[in-house]
Formats: C-alpha cells, sequence, structure tokens
C-alpha cells in the first residue's frame, strides 16, 4: 500500500492533527488530503486527540484509612483524636 504512493492511516491523521491546529476547515483539509469527507471523518477522532491532548487530572489524594488499611490507627492520629473529642463534648456540660 505505502509502495503505491497512498498514505498510512497514521500519516493521514497526523497531517490531519497539523490542520487542525492551524484551524483549517474540514472541506479544505478533505480536497489538499484528495479524500471525501466521509473519510475525513474517520480520522477526525484520532486527530483531535493528537493535536490537542486532554489534560491529565491530578492523583487524588490518599485518605489515612486507604494508607494504613484497616490496621489500628497510630496514637495521637488526627482522625482518632478529632472522633474522641467529638464523643466527650456531648458530655461536657453533664459533669459540671
Amino acid at each position: 500500500m505505502a509502495s503505491c504512493g497512498k498514505r498510512t492511516r497514521a500519516e493521514s491523521v497526523a497531517l490531519i492533527a497539523d490542520m487542525l491546529k492551524k484551524g483549517m476547515p474540514k472541506e479544505e483539509m478533505a480536497k489538499k488530503l484528495g479524500v471525501t469527507m466521509s473519510s475525513l471523518g474517520n480520522w477526525l477522532t484520532d486527530a483531535r486527540k493528537i493535536a490537542f491532548p486532554s489534560p491529565v487530572p491530578p492523583k487524588p489524594k490518599k485518605s489515612e484509612r486507604e494508607i494504613n488499611g484497616a490496621d489500628v490507627l497510630a496514637h495521637g492520629n488526627s482522625i482518632a483524636m478529632r472522633g474522641l473529642w467529638r464523643g466527650l463534648e456531648r458530655w461536657r456540660s453533664v459533669g459540671i
């Protein structure tokens, strides 16, 4: 196929990606490549991914439970201390 002067799919997609970056209309792209609009449509999705890559979302922060697993929390752990104080707050006015 490449020996008879035709482009491979990867080459066509790369050319379309360059044209997309330049803002060229679809009709002009098809004319320049010598293909129909429907053939161009087959390659546009891949070309858009190359021309305009989506940003990688940041990885979510691991919680204390994910880091330590189901093990017992360490002495003075902020989660455990917060839970203890909330429990004790309930009885604060009763003893006074």
